[in-house]
């Protein structure tokens, strides 16, 4: 958990500056980001970590018990709902914001909070198919689970966080950049405008 904590608040200052179209001096900014990022991330991989947990333990009481009421396997599963439909969208938004803002975990709990709510159903299906490649590991055959498992992490993981990443920085610019941050408003995003109807063209940042 720590080790994964640590690469991704490294890595995060990366992507930001990836996306914002920045220079990377990649060690320095890793450094910088495992600096910057550390604690909040921490915070959010401990809590997912306790909810995680918590739905787990239920899931195998429910199958030790052979619990078949329909009522009770519902609510013994509600956790594991809950934590991917509402509380996992919600504290990625706080570790993607955690790498742009300088507010207080309290504040990226409040405005991922917001965002989520604004968003939930768009949100969710991009969470939705992101997450679907990872259904592979299902996959029984020892040889071609560990051949999945290797594509995931290696090359899908990395450009999953981008894409989401990505995403995030829409959102923000729709709903907090525009009003509070424009400085950073649209940055890294450049449009093809057309002036005065003729053929000359400009990049906008």
């Amino acid at each position: 958990l720590i080790i994964f904590c640590v690469g991704l608040s490294g890595s995060s200052r990366i992507i930001k500056r990836l996306v914002f179209y920045e220079s990377i001096q990649f060690k320095e900014d890793f450094v910088l980001g495992i600096k910057n990022n550390f604690i909040q991330n921490f915070i959010v991989f401990l809590i997912f970590g306790v909810v995680y947990f918590i739905s787990r333990l239920l899931i195998v009481y429910q199958q030790v018990n052979a619990i078949n009421d329909f009522l009770t396997t519902i609510l013994l599963y509600l956790p594991s709902i809950l934590g991917f439909v509402l509380i996992l969208p919600i504290l990625i938004f706080v570790i993607i914001q955690n790498t742009i803002y300088s507010n207080k975990f309290s504040q990226n709990i409040k405005n991922g909070a917001f965002f989520y709510f604004k968003t939930g159903p768009i949100t969710l299906g991009v969470l939705i198919l992101l997450v679907s490649p990872f259904f592979f590991l299902l996959i029984r055959n020892i040889y071609s689970y560990i051949i999945c498992l290797l594509v995931l992490l290696l090359i899908y993981l990395p450009l999953a966080i981008v894409i989401f990443h990505i995403y995030s920085m829409w959102i923000f610019d729709k709903f907090l950049n525009k009003y509070q941050f424009q400085q950073i408003y649209d940055k890294g995003i450049y449009r093809i405008k057309k002036e005065n109807n003729n053929d000359n063209f400009n990049n906008e940042k």
